[in-house]
């Protein structure tokens, strides 16, 4: 019985240092991808990125709703213009930042 609680101890440890290991990458993929975008994202060391999109974020939110990517607006923090973005898969993250390219794209006033 000891043995076999050391040896699902040793798994779970190894399956939360994996985790780890792939939510900082997805999270540096993500932060760069939403700087490429123009969407400053501020330093995390969590399992989320507090993006700012330098405008009201309530439109940006609802618009990727619609399109099914689940954020979250943070104006009842007294922070606006941000939205609060959990670090998911590579596909979820690759989701949310295609949708945030083509409604931010949709949506710039330089065009």
């Amino acid at each position: 019985m000891v043995w076999r609680s050391a040896s699902l101890g040793y798994t779970y440890s190894l399956f939360i240092r994996r985790s780890v290991e792939l939510n900082r990458a997805e999270l540096e993929r993500v932060a760069a991808g939403l700087e490429s975008l123009g969407v400053r994202a501020l330093p995390s060391a969590g399992n989320f990125v507090l993006a700012d999109l330098g405008r009201p974020a309530a439109s940006v939110y609802e618009a990727l709703l619609r399109q099914g990517v689940i954020t979250r607006p943070v104006a009842n923090y007294g922070l606006p213009d941000h939205l609060r973005i959990t670090i998911g898969t590579a596909a979820q993250n690759g989701r949310m930042l295609e949708a945030l390219a083509a409604h931010l794209g949709s949506h710039d006033p330089a065009r």
